[in-house]
């Protein structure tokens, strides 16, 4: 989960600059190449379209200037149509739906509706400069700016939309997994402290009557000392059940169907700390992910309209190949199938089309590419099979798009195939289909990281008690390979040694010895486990205070010195502090049981040194300790923070581990 945090973390979010150079630069030389071969005009307005295609180079400022660049895409086609008028199309319509689609990812409420505004006399304006079509012009006018512009401003405001909701999601899934980490904290720090409060209760207080008892001079010693490891082993027994009961088992993360349920939930659980604060969240607009229900009752919408569309024109055709109501009923066939786009665009699509070929060939004009029939072939299903399918079906069903469109016309006796009459069609197929793909992208991103997020949040109470459970397995362990061992070692000891009192005294004095020498390492044992389980806190420096005095509850005889004046540090240099300081008292109550502790705090403008020393007399090897960490996890520790640590022996016989922590 991590993993797949961190990659979804350095996603980028949108194209970098040279993708923009990249897209201007083809286009300007798409449009200027087309200028130059352009037949039926002057060399000199051929010059004048190579130079106004250079205009294009513009679309590198389409993220920072959107409404901009669209002025002066509609110029540069303006001056294009007048220059080279039997020129392809293809560098023209992809130059005003790129610039088109860069209004509605990037421009202000503002500037949309300027831009709108100036879509409307553009197209008209193109229309009007470029080749006269049989079909009525409010027609043409009304069909180019749903295509060339209002299509590709909603395609980029709902990419826009996406974007903004994924950097909400990412801020979301960031604070979702720091509200982990610090519940799973949390729960380990409380399970720590009442564990370390059970032990107290359980062992400490026998501990103290054992050694109270002294050098077990006689024989009512001997058992009085036998009876309390007997009871301080059936506690430790039951204290170890207590610890061993299995912890509630992993629930895994609930699979939720529906993207938006995903998305919303995730936002929600990232709302609810600030609303508790106080903190009034902004609310995910309703629009920026749409359902699938509302998606299906558009496209729905959108079929009706069209059929609607090409009945009027069907029935105010006065010459027709066929019955009038024929044509109409293959004009809603080819729009019909708009209504199930998303959920079977291949299939759709093969129907649309086919319908779209069958009403050419029966209405008049016969021309597929022609009035509202194309929507569906040009625009719609391209649309959807980018967005809706996997890469491998949304690959054939690109190719049945532009295979229809190149094969319009055929439909027509009366016409040949011309390739500057399909091109601009094939423009509008790869566009459309380049822009479903973009969206699909953003989905899965955003499918990606509502998933995260999700899982972060139904993950928070399962992982603080696997957490705990590994904290509790853990202490267990060592109750059992510490403690419960001593603990049967002194109860054998103390019966034999019982058994053979009067009767070989020698042998019984051994026995003792062992006795005096596994009461001293258990002390030292649980003196140690008692820091490590020390329940104060890392996240300021009053923790250091806090463990100082565990250690001393637990037995320890530390003194403290404090020097320099005491302020907040960054939280890692916090963390590192308590946990250095941590595994010293720990090693000190080890290695060199009853042996004076001494811990020096300086605090500096820098950063932090501290010093933990004690006698060396009693020391053992320091590297190896119950934690599995020692002196070398304590350099790591150090050396992550930018600091150092040194550990040695220090004149006249005292033992040291020093460290710097730099303040960044």
């Amino acid at each position: 989960m991590d993993a797949l945090q961190s990659q979804l973390m350095s996603l980028p979010s949108r194209l970098p600059v040279s993708g923009d150079a990249l897209i201007a630069v083809s286009l300007a030389a798409v449009m200027a190449v087309t200028a130059v071969t352009a037949g039926g005009a002057p060399v000199a307005l051929r010059l004048a379209g190579v130079v106004a295609a250079c205009g294009l180079l513009v679309l590198v400022k389409r993220r920072r200037r959107p409404l901009l660049v669209l002025a002066v895409a509609f110029v540069v086609v303006f001056s294009e149509e007048v220059a080279a008028p039997h020129a392809f199309e293809v560098a023209t319509f992809l130059a005003i739906m790129v610039a088109a689609y860069s209004l509605g990812a990037y421009a202000s409420r503002r500037g949309l509706v300027l831009g709108m505004a100036l879509g409307v006399p553009g197209v008209v304006i193109g229309h009007s400069l470029g080749r006269q079509t049989h079909y009525s012009d409010a027609s043409a006018d009304a069909f180019f700016f749903a295509i060339l512009v209002a299509g590709p401003v909603l395609v980029g405001r709902m990419v826009r939309a996406r974007a903004q909701l994924t950097s909400r999601l990412r801020d979301a899934t960031e604070r979702l997994a720091a509200a982990r980490a610090a519940r799973v904290a949390a729960s380990v720090t409380a399970d720590r402290a009442h564990l370390s409060e059970r032990i107290d209760a359980t062992l400490l207080d026998g501990l103290g009557r054992m050694v109270a008892l002294g050098e077990c001079e006689t024989l009512e010693q001997v058992g009085a000392l036998e009876r309390i490891a007997r009871d301080m082993l059936g506690e430790l027994r039951s204290l170890l059940r207590d610890l061993r009961a299995g912890m509630p088992s992993r629930e895994p993360a609930t699979s939720l169907s529906d993207l938006r349920t995903r998305v919303q939930r995730a936002i929600d659980a990232e709302e609810a700390p600030s609303a508790r604060r106080g903190l009034v969240a902004p609310a995910a607009r309703r629009w920026t992910l749409m359902s699938p229900r509302v998606i299906d009752a558009a496209l729905a919408i959108a079929a009706v309209v069209l059929a609607a569309g090409l009945l009027v024109d069907t029935l105010g055709q006065e010459a027709l190949n066929g019955p009038r109501w024929v044509d109409a009923l293959l004009g809603v066939a080819a729009a019909a199938p708009i209504a199930w786009a998303r959920r079977n665009a291949l299939p759709a699509a093969a129907v649309s089309i086919a319908m779209t070929f069958a009403y050419a060939a029966v209405a008049a004009p016969a021309d597929p590419e022609s009035g509202l029939l194309p929507a569906g072939m040009l625009v719609v299903f391209p649309f959807a099979l980018g967005a809706s399918c996997p890469t491998a079906k949304a690959t054939v069903g690109l190719a049945l798009c532009l295979a229809a469109t190149g094969l319009a016309d055929t439909v027509d006796p009366s016409t040949s195939f011309d390739p500057s009459t399909v091109a601009p069609g094939f423009a509008l197929v790869v566009g459309a289909w380049t822009a479903g793909r973009v969206l699909r992208h953003r989905s899965r991103m955003l499918s990606a990281l509502a998933d995260t997020a999700d899982a972060i949040e139904d993950e928070r109470a399962s992982m603080a008690r696997a957490a705990v459970a590994a904290e509790r397995a853990r202490a267990a362990r060592e109750l059992h390979d510490a403690v419960a061992h001593a603990m049967t070692v002194i109860v054998l000891q103390a019966g034999a040694a019982r058994r053979v009192w009067d009767s070989n005294p020698e042998l019984a004095a051994q026995h003792v010895e062992i006795l005096h020498e596994t009461v001293r390492q258990l002390v030292a044992e649980l003196r140690a486990m008692l820091v490590e389980l020390g329940a104060g806190n890392d996240a300021d420096t009053t923790g250091l205070e806090q463990l100082i005095e565990r250690a001393r509850a637990a037995g320890l005889h530390v003194n403290l010195g404090v020097t320099g004046e005491r302020g907040p540090l960054p939280p890692p240099i916090q963390h590192t502090g308590y946990r250095i300081l941590q595994e010293a008292l720990t090693n000190a109550a080890r290695h060199a049981p009853g042996a004076d502790v001494l811990v020096k705090l300086d605090f500096r403008c820098t950063g932090l040194a501290l010093e933990v020393s004690n006698h060396a007399s009693a020391l053992v090897d320091a590297s190896v300790d119950g934690s599995g960490q020692g002196l070398t996890g304590m350099r790591e520790r150090v050396e992550a923070c930018g600091g150092w640590l040194a550990a040695g022996a220090q004149p006249p016989d005292r033992f040291a581990v020093q460290a710097w922590l730099p303040c960044p």
